[in-house]
């Protein structure tokens, strides 16, 4: 019989392990923490989109422009809208080549570069039209956003915090700036974001997931129960449901007990964001390192700019001394993010790959004509 995951009644025998099984999945140790992030990150991209039209509604009333600025201004925010960012991406700059200090063409831009997952230069745009109207709050909401897609979360949480304290109704920048908190163990701060936004937002599992957590690690059990009995009545035989318990299992060492959990999941929704990172994660663990590697690669599939594939990627090709391969993911990992602490295994794909030319040299010049 298959387990489900639905709560029993309250005056049952089973509410006890129910329970315990639900507190299980609240209190994950730190370690996971950065599992926990690109989980976040993958899970937020629709408040990326919408987030990022409206800030296209806002700024592009600004300014007056003359009659071919205003036409190509027109054309670029159609093309935005349309999803045709070649042509959106002309049109902005030819609006900046005619006005350099329009701010609504470098946000739109920036928007644009947001799309394409170009980060430093998203980022450059919005920085300049932030200069330009210090007092639009939706391009701090974007400077906001650029930086958390790139787990920089550092620089989101100030950006966020101005949008938040300024306009507290948008809910997208208090939601974004307690999983930032979240994501730096300040408890209290991320319950402060994010409890007021349980009417809202308390049919979504990302957030009862990361309040229940949260409530958990500063004591408030009221909280902290009412978040769980909410993931489990709304998560209840749900794929999702299945990958936070598998979560949970891996973190305390159960590998096979997680595998399972992925498993069914994937026979839910076999598309589920981050699914196959945690399958090659659970086979790495257990030294299958072609299944594991079979299992990144599905991710890196579904989600082709997040680094952790690539990192993984690498670890498992010099586990499988296919040295060449790994410096090339290594070296897309650090491309999309160089905070990862790859650095030892690179200097041994490096020396593997310098003694390997080196043997190659020896044989060349000691072999017959």
């Amino acid at each position: 019989m298959k387990q489900r995951f639905r709560m029993p009644p309250a005056s049952s025998a089973a509410d006890a392990g129910d329970r315990h099984r639900r507190r299980r999945i609240r209190d994950l140790p730190s370690h996971i923490k950065t599992l926990e992030a690109i989980l976040i990150v993958g899970k937020i991209r629709n408040v990326f989109q919408i987030a990022m039209l409206r800030l296209t509604a806002a700024v592009t009333a600004a300014g007056d422009s003359p009659t071919q600025l205003a036409a190509s201004f027109e054309t670029g925010k159609q093309a935005l809208q349309r999803g045709d960012l070649t042509t959106a991406e002309k049109a902005f700059q030819e609006v900046l080549a005619g006005s350099p200090g329009n701010a609504s063409a470098h946000a739109n831009l920036g928007v644009v570069y947001m799309r394409r997952h170009q980060w430093v230069r998203a980022l450059d745009e919005l920085q300049r039209a932030n200069a330009l109207e210090p007092a639009t709050p939706g391009i701090r909401l974007n400077i906001g956003l650029a930086y958390f897609r790139q787990a920089d979360y550092a620089n989101a949480i100030p950006a966020l915090q101005s949008v938040a304290k300024e306009q507290p109704a948008l809910e997208q920048a208090r939601y974004l700036l307690g999983l930032c908190y979240f994501l730096f163990d300040r408890y209290q701060e991320c319950i402060g974001a994010l409890e007021s936004l349980w009417a809202s937002s308390s049919g979504d599992l990302n957030y009862l997931y990361v309040l229940m957590v949260a409530a958990g690690k500063v004591g408030r059990e009221d909280l902290a129960d009412k978040a769980s009995d909410r993931l489990w009545h709304v998560g209840a035989d749900s794929a999702e449901l299945r990958l936070f318990w598998g979560m949970a299992l891996l973190a305390r060492d159960q590998d096979s007990k997680a595998l399972e959990q992925f498993r069914e999941a994937g026979r839910r929704e076999p598309q589920l964001r981050f699914l196959h990172y945690y399958l090659g994660l659970t086979y790495k663990r257990q030294h299958k390192w072609e299944e594991a590697k079979r299992e990144f690669l599905k991710d890196r599939g579904l989600e082709p700019d997040v680094a952790y594939n690539y990192d993984e990627l690498g670890a498992i090709s010099v586990a499988l001394q296919e040295f060449q391969p790994a410096k090339k993911y290594f070296q897309e990992s650090l491309k999309r993010d160089s905070s990862l602490a790859t650095r030892e295994l690179q200097r041994h794909v490096q020396d593997n790959l310098a003694a390997s030319r080196q043997r190659s040299e020896v044989s060349g010049s000691t072999s017959g004509p």
